[in-house]
């Protein structure tokens, strides 16, 4: 998929500034990259799944990423992408 990979580009950087910035602040280095990961792994998923995050909000937010567990295909890339964001 070359817009995930495009995204990953894009993120690989921003990644590396955080890096640099969190060990110059010498304090709670893992907590303060864990959380950049959050981070980026959210605005990546966001960019990548607007799609279907926009069929989530124009269908009705509740009840639409119902984990059928891959049985309906048409529900499939909603609940991929609400567990990758959760």
């Amino acid at each position: 998929m070359l817009e995930a990979d495009l995204v990953r580009l894009m993120l690989g950087p921003l990644f590396l500034i955080c890096l640099v910035v969190v060990f110059r602040l010498r304090k709670r280095k893992a907590a303060r990259l864990l959380m950049v990961t959050g981070v980026l792994h959210i605005l990546g998923g966001l960019w990548v799944g607007r799609g279907p995050l926009m069929r989530i909000f124009s269908e009705g937010f509740f009840g639409e990423a119902d984990s059928a567990l891959g049985t309906l295909p048409a529900h499939a890339e909603k609940e991929l992408l609400f567990w990758f964001l959760l």
